[in-house]
């Protein structure tokens, strides 16, 4: 688990925001996490050989693996 101990925008325009969190990890380890924040957006999901590539990954901006 990821625990968030301040969060700071970085930039702003009024198409998107980059936030930036100072976090600790699991083990201790500080860290920092960016990421972008937006209104609406697109996903691209690659297709090869009639299946699709995914990856799962912690997002700690909705706190959860996705």
């Amino acid at each position: 688990m990821v625990e968030q101990i301040s969060s700071r925008v970085v930039y702003t325009n009024p198409w998107m925001t980059i936030r930036e969190d100072e976090i600790v990890h699991a083990d201790g380890a500080p860290g920092i996490y960016g990421y972008i924040e937006r209104a609406d957006f697109v996903l691209v999901i690659p297709e090869e050989n009639d299946g699709f590539h995914l990856v799962e990954e912690y997002r700690h901006p909705i706190r959860r693996r996705s």
